[in-house]
C-alpha cells in the first residue's frame, strides 16, 4: 500500500503543477490583453472651479501664439480647439487682446523601458524564470482655461494614453486632434 501513496501522491503533484501550468499561462496571456483594453479605453478627464460662472465668458484667446509639438501637431490641435469653442459661443480673439478666458496647452510623451523577471512554462508543467522587459509610451494632451481678470483656473481638461508598440508615438499625435474634440466636449462642465 505504501507504493501506492506515493504513486497516488506524485499524479496528484504532477496534476496540480499541471493545472498551475494552465494558470500561470492563462493568465499570462489574460494580463496582456486586460491591460491593452484598459489602456485603450483612457478615459477624459477633467476638473473646474464649481464657483466660476461659465456663462458669462464670451471671449477666449490663446496663452501664446504657437503651441507646443511643431506645426504639425499644433494646427490640427488648434483648429479643432477654435472649432468646439466656437460652437459653444466662445468668440476668439488674438494673443494679448482683451479677453475673459486665456487658453493654454501641453502635449507630450515620454518612453519606458522596465526590466524585469517573467514566469513560463515548460513542458513538463514546469516553470522557469525568464528575464522579461517591457516598452510602452505614455503620452497625453491637457488644456487650462485661466480666467484672464483673476488668473485662475477655472477649467482644465486632459487625456493620458499608453502605447505599446514602436509606432505610438506618431499614433498618439496623429490621434491628438480626436482627443481636443473629445476633451472639449466636456466643456463647459455640467
Amino acid at each position: 500500500t505504501c507504493g501506492d501513496t506515493t504513486e497516488s501522491n506524485l499524479t496528484e503533484g504532477s496534476s496540480m503543477r499541471s493545472k498551475l501550468a494552465v494558470l500561470v499561462t492563462a493568465f499570462s496571456l489574460a494580463l496582456p490583453l486586460a491591460l491593452a483594453s484598459a489602456a485603450s479605453a483612457a478615459k477624459i478627464q477633467t476638473n473646474h472651479d464649481p464657483e466660476a460662472d461659465f456663462a458669462s465668458y464670451k471671449t477666449y484667446r490663446w496663452n501664446k501664439a504657437e503651441g507646443p509639438g511643431g506645426a504639425n501637431l499644433d494646427r490640427p490641435v488648434r483648429a479643432v480647439a477654435e472649432e468646439a469653442l466656437a460652437k459653444k459661443g466662445l468668440k476668439k480673439v488674438e494673443v494679448g487682446e482683451p479677453a475673459d478666458l486665456e487658453l493654454m496647452y501641453n502635449a507630450g510623451g515620454v518612453s519606458n523601458l522596465t526590466a524585469g523577471v517573467g514566469i513560463a512554462p515548460g513542458w513538463w508543467g514546469d516553470l522557469f524564470l525568464i528575464q522579461s522587459a517591457e516598452w510602452y509610451t505614455t503620452a497625453g494632451i491637457a488644456f487650462t482655461f485661466h480666467e484672464v481678470a483673476t488668473d485662475k483656473v477655472v477649467w482644465s481638461g486632459w487625456k493620458i494614453v499608453k502605447g505599446t508598440n514602436q509606432d505610438a508615438p506618431q499614433v498618439m499625435a496623429k490621434r491628438a486632434p480626436g482627443y481636443t474634440k473629445d476633451i472639449f466636449a466636456k466643456y463647459p462642465p455640467k
